[in-house]
């Protein structure tokens, strides 16, 4: 039985009971890929088709277990590469804001269910070649499937139940090349990973991050003239300067005279994950010298803004 097979017979009880379980989070993505090239006559096809799906919890603030999918192609026929990256839970926030997201749990306690995440991954490269050695012609298959089921945890934030979707990452990096017979290849690079093993993945490799940051950034971006590029460049410049001030004010606040008064910030930090109803503010900052706290939080300005939000809510900190 093939692998793809096997993941599909093993994930089909999953997916049936996914949208009746308010427990679980179901997360899928299905890609094909086709490029065909050739000379005689002269002639270029790409076919690409996606479907991504996600089946799991709505709570009552609002919030949504933290997903990130992403497929990006250089869009060349003859050397065409192929990024895919695919995570859940604190990996996935790792993988769009940085190393410095907030960790999921790390100690295996509790009661345990069981859990499921696959990949199949089909990979097809031919090519010919005219008597001169030129490409003459050119096929690409790429098929590539994702799937997880994964039962939610729990654990205690101040005090506050609160639900966790542990991490899994998956990423493929595939590059083919024909501009010559000598020179033909196809190189993969792939990784399956799984709890804290994903989320160092997504904190620290470059490509992963790379690979969200450009797809957002490029589709954001893409239906707009010069004049509103400009004025996204000003916001965002406007908004950046507000967020140095900010930080600014935060460490008056918790670091007056340039030495962190541990009582102000740990009251700080638990403000702000009581007021959030969950933790934003990593417990971890409160044992950081003003240097450190200060490279922390301008690399994480989202957890800047709800440092700032709780201490404007309560300047007095009483």
């Amino acid at each position: 039985m093939s692998l793809k097979v096997r993941m599909l017979t093993l994930a089909a009880p999953l997916l049936a009971s996914a949208c009746a379980n308010p427990d679980s989070v179901l997360f899928v993505t299905n890609t094909s890929l086709g490029i065909q090239v050739e000379s005689k006559p002269p002639s270029a096809s790409i076919a690409y088709d996606r479907t991504e799906g996600f089946s799991g919890p709505r709570y009552q603030n609002g919030g949504l277990p933290p997903v990130v999918a992403s497929l990006a192609t250089n869009g060349s026929v003859l050397d065409p590469q192929i990024r895919q990256v695919y995570a859940t839970g604190a990996a996935a926030v790792k993988a769009v804001s940085g190393e410095n997201a907030p960790n999921g749990p790390t100690a295996l306690t509790g009661d345990r269910k069981l859990a499921f995440f696959g990949t199949a991954t089909t990979i097809g490269l031919k090519a010919g070649f005219s008597p001169d050695g030129s490409p003459d012609s050119f096929v690409l298959g790429y098929k590539r499937k994702e799937v997880s089921f994964i039962p939610l945890g729990s654990t205690q934030v101040n005090g506050v139940a609160t639900d966790v979707y542990p991490s899994v990452l998956g990423s493929i990096d595939t590059t083919g090349s024909a501009l010559s017979l000598q020179g033909t290849s196809l190189t993969t690079l792939s990784f399956f990973a799984t709890g804290e093993a994903a989320e160092v993945l997504a904190a620290t490799n470059g490509s992963v991050r790379s690979t969200f940051h450009g797809i957002a950034e490029d589709a954001l971006t893409a239906a707009l003239s010069e004049t509103q590029r400009k004025a996204v460049v000003a916001k965002g410049m406007e908004y950046g300067a507000t967020q140095d001030a900010q930080l600014g004010k935060i460490m008056a606040y918790v670091a007056p005279g340039g030495t962190v008064d541990p009582k102000k910030l740990g009251d700080l930090i638990d403000r702000t994950n009581t007021k959030a109803g969950r933790t934003v503010a990593p417990e971890d900052l409160k044992g950081l010298n003003a240097d450190q706290l200060r490279a922390r939080l301008n690399s994480d300005l989202y957890v800047v803004g709800q440092l700032y939000a709780a201490m404007s809510a309560n300047p007095s900190g009483t």
